[in-house]
């Protein structure tokens, strides 16, 4: 998983490789849902350590998911 969040006009990446224990370890996850689609949900989420930042977290349920949606989602 990865994503941008924008501070002071930056574009800042959150690694992809972070998993649930990771990201509710360092973000506190607002569990209202931002908006949904055919693949998952999205939340929005405050950094613990810097409260000024704030992202976007979609979580992918990939239950039923082919073998060709899985590889593109890596």
């Amino acid at each position: 998983m990865g994503c941008f969040s924008s501070k002071d006009g930056k574009k800042l990446y959150v690694s992809s490789k972070a998993n649930v224990d990771i990201l509710k370890g360092t973000y506190n996850i607002d569990m209202k849902v931002l908006g949904s689609g055919s693949y998952g949900k999205v939340f929005l989420a405050e950094n613990r350590k810097d409260k000024s930042m704030r992202i976007a977290i979609k979580v992918i349920n990939k239950n039923g998911l082919s073998e060709e949606d899985l590889e593109n989602l890596k």
